[in-house]
């Protein structure tokens, strides 16, 4: 299992949220690897001096996907089967697709849930009773 966060999810961390920091505590204790897209470092990165929690979330990540061509196109049709916009949600599901069993991390869950539904792909809230599912929604 690979957590993905999301945007939200970065400005959870920045505001020491406390259901943020034990899900992190948690995934660190099991290796559980901790992907942040690209797309989510620009939208919320603005420096180390002004993100100092973040600055060091970022030591802890395993992995920051890129959006290349191929995967903007794949985020792109995605993002057209929802009727959405937003490219880093189209990218954070795309990458959690990509990666499954896998978990979002998201201040956004409808949006995201809409997404998945879209592409086809079996999820449930954290806790729901459905098991067997490709992606895990946690609203942070």
């Amino acid at each position: 299992m690979k957590i993905v966060f999301d945007s939200g999810a970065i400005l959870a961390c920045e505001r020491d949220d406390p259901r943020f920091t034990a899900l992190v505590a948690a995934a660190r204790a099991e290796r559980t690897a901790i992907i942040v897209p690209a797309t989510v470092v620009a939208e919320t990165w603005r420096g180390q001096r002004t993100h100092p929690r973040v600055s060091r979330l970022m030591k802890a990540i395993e992995d920051v996907p890129v959006l290349d061509l191929d995967t903007a196109r794949v985020t792109g049709a995605l993002l057209a089967r929802a009727g959405a916009t937003s490219v880093v949600d189209g990218n954070v599901v795309e990458t959690a697709i990509a990666l499954r069993p896998s978990t979002i991390v998201t201040s956004d869950p409808d949006d995201i849930c809409a997404l998945l539904s879209s592409a086809g792909v079996s999820h449930a809230p954290l806790g729901a009773r459905r098991t067997n599912v490709d992606v895990v929604v946690f609203a942070i």
